[in-house]
């Protein structure tokens, strides 16, 4: 009988382990599959709905994932070619899904890595750039590209997201008011932008008003 039952978890282990193999293996091949062309949403969304089913909730695939040099580096890379693509003048469903579900990904590999260094901080900065579908989408896709920066200074394994957090500083110094101004596309974005890094500073503040040294 324990012969049978250590068998079994054996045959477990290396059930796990094959699949964590094909998931790295299939991985690279879509990154660099679309990192030789232009970059599309369609075919990114239908990899990253693949990816988010085989890999976020399996640890062993992640260990995998993670452990590959080549496969982090496409993974950013293509992250920030989904972010900085121009939006289009209408609202793309594919493109929110598309931007979203990336950022959500992104940020569960990188909280996989290991504890993050500043947690607080850390929680404070997801959740001012993190938004509930009721906001309205100019103000998520705000948030999910001031988040791009700090996940790009975070996944190298960075002590302290000093270059974001500098972004942010810059940003809430020059948001003085400036008298009327006519309401563009890009004032909206700017207002946007303005309020998510306020929150930011806010969140990361402690009760004596001292925020986190870099």
């Amino acid at each position: 009988m324990n012969g049978q039952s250590g068998d079994g978890e054996e045959a477990t282990v290396v059930d796990s382990g094959l699949a964590g193999d094909t998931a790295l293996l299939l991985t690279r091949w879509s990154l660099r599959s679309l990192l030789e062309h232009p970059f599309q949403h369609p075919p990114t969304l239908e990899f990253l709905r693949w990816f988010h089913r085989v890999a976020p909730p399996h640890p062993d695939t992640v260990d995998k994932i993670l452990g590959d040099a080549g496969a982090k580096e496409d993974l950013l890379r293509l992250y920030h070619r989904a972010v900085e693509l121009r939006a289009p003048a209408s609202p793309s469903p594919c493109r929110t899904e598309t931007l979203e579900l990336f950022t959500g990904v992104m940020l569960r590999l990188l909280e996989a890595q290991g504890p993050l260094p500043l947690g607080e901080l850390h929680a404070g900065v997801v959740s001012a750039c993190l938004s509930d579908p009721s906001t309205p989408q100019a103000r998520r896709d705000a948030g999910v590209v001031l988040l791009s920066l700090y996940v790009h200074e975070m996944w190298s394994g960075a002590c302290s997201p000093h270059l974001f957090l500098q972004h942010v500083r810059l940003v809430t110094a020059a948001a003085k008011p400036k008298g009327k101004r006519r309401t563009t596309k890009s004032t909206l974005e700017e207002s946007h932008v303005s309020a998510i890094c306020n929150d930011i500073v806010a969140r990361t503040t402690d009760g004596s008003g001292t925020r986190p040294s870099v």
